[in-house]
């Protein structure tokens, strides 16, 4: 998933903010998210939902001023994505566990 960790990320940040800046839709759908974030398909999906996606009609799509506006915050606060991206990593093992021992 992208993180504010990996090299350079103000330079990618930027360029990512500056490709959603120019994007003409309201909305920005999946497929877009992947080209992007340099992202799969499940990474992708992810990211929205953390940026608050939704679906419409039947496809995934997360609003671009609140997309934009969210990633602002992020080059200000890097620290506080660092730390979701942590407590997902520590809490996967106990996921894992769970969801196995509900399996039928």
């Amino acid at each position: 998933m992208f993180t504010l960790c990996d090299p350079s990320p103000d330079a990618r940040t930027e360029q990512i903010r500056d490709e959603i800046k120019v994007f003409p839709a309201p909305v920005i759908d999946r497929a877009t998210v992947q080209k992007i974030f340099r992202l799969r398909k499940r990474q992708a999906l992810r990211l929205m939902t953390d940026f608050g996606g939704h679906a419409a009609g039947g496809a995934r799509v997360v609003d671009r001023s609140r997309l934009l506006q969210q990633l602002s915050e992020l080059a200000r606060r890097p620290r506080v994505w660092r730390s979701r991206q942590e407590l997902r990593l520590r809490l996967r093992p106990s996921i894992s566990v769970s969801h196995q021992s509900f399996s039928p």
